[in-house]
């Protein structure tokens, strides 16, 4: 909607999507915790956050979690799902389109949260989930209280965008320790286990029995529905994060040029379309046992195509 709005411009603005933009962000605004953090989700207009019943203090870890799921649902402040990193895309996207410095200040406050929601060692990293006392804390049953390398890289991807945009320093702080750990953790393939216990820094992995989920420092018997191992992108917020530190803001002009890397990407991406311009899979579909001889179009392999695309024609 605001992009629609950008593009309308001053003299063709539609009602309906100013108002609605207005109600949105006003929720958003008002659904900020004190400490800049927003909830996963509200199912009513929020009510404002007080410092004393959510203050604003750095993450721990604490001396006891537990080891099994409680179904609490204690989570405060959530990355789960890039929670705050779209919250910070769109304050800033607000700011930029409309010119309130509400937004700005809305993004600012949540790149600090940020900062503060670092993890100590040996895991510098972020979890999904806080509570008020800025503890991890389990959210769904396979979702436990630890230093999350998905969500980390997540993290890290906000605090160069707030930087680019606003030039603060102290959003490019937190990003050594965070990119180092994620890289010391990098298995020889390029991927990371998504989990790591708080305090030792163990890759932390689960069993399914039916409903039930059991914690252990084993991947052999790993659920398949949710990415308890996943690729990391880490090498690419290393090279942004250089450049950035080299050139300062000035950087993503001087490296809009696509790397070999990005047109290798973008040169398999073109041959794989048929004469239509479609990409057909025929590999296993998820929750089938085989293959669909003549193949099909799949939205997640479109949606991840045109995304390395458009990355290429912004360069």
């Amino acid at each position: 909607l605001l992009r629609a709005q950008a593009a309308l411009g001053e003299n063709h603005q539609d009602a309906g999507i100013t108002d609605a933009v207005r109600w949105g962000l006003r929720a958003m605004v008002d659904a900020q915790a004190p400490n800049g953090a927003w909830p996963q989700n509200w199912d009513r207009w929020p009510e404002r956050k007080s410092s004393e019943a959510y203050p604003v203090i750095d993450a721990s870890v604490p001396e006891e979690w537990p080891r099994e799921w409680q179904n609490d649902w204690k989570g405060e402040y959530y990355l789960n799902d890039n929670v705050v990193g779209d919250a910070i895309a769109t304050m800033l996207l607000a700011w930029t389109t409309l010119g309130d410095d509400r937004y700005l200040r809305s993004a600012l406050s949540a790149g600090d949260f940020l900062v503060r929601a670092q993890l100590p060692l040996p895991h510098p990293g972020w979890a999904q989930q806080y509570d008020e006392k800025m503890h991890p804390v389990w959210d769904r049953k396979f979702e436990p209280p630890a230093a999350s390398s998905l969500e980390s890289e997540a993290a890290l991807r906000a605090l160069l965008q707030l930087y680019r945009e606003t030039g603060k320093e102290r959003f490019l702080e937190p990003v050594p320790r965070a990119t180092k750990w994620i890289v010391d953790n990098l298995s020889g393939d390029g991927r990371i286990p998504r989990f790591f216990e708080l305090g030792t820094n163990r890759p932390l992995f689960f069993t399914r029995d039916g409903s039930n989920y059991t914690l252990t420092y084993s991947r052999d018997e790993l659920p398949d529905h949710y990415g308890f191992i996943v690729k990391s992108k880490v090498e690419e917020i290393i090279t942004e994060y250089d450049a950035l530190v080299r050139h300062g803001r000035e950087a993503e002009a001087q490296g809009r040029q696509p790397g070999e890397k990005l047109r290798r990407k973008v040169s398999q991406i073109l041959s794989a379309q048929d004469g239509r311009g479609a990409w057909i899979d025929r590999r296993p579909m998820r929750g089938f046992s085989k293959a669909s001889p003549e193949g099909v179009y799949q939205s997640k392999t479109f949606v991840e195509n045109m995304e390395v695309l458009c990355q290429f024609l912004n360069r």
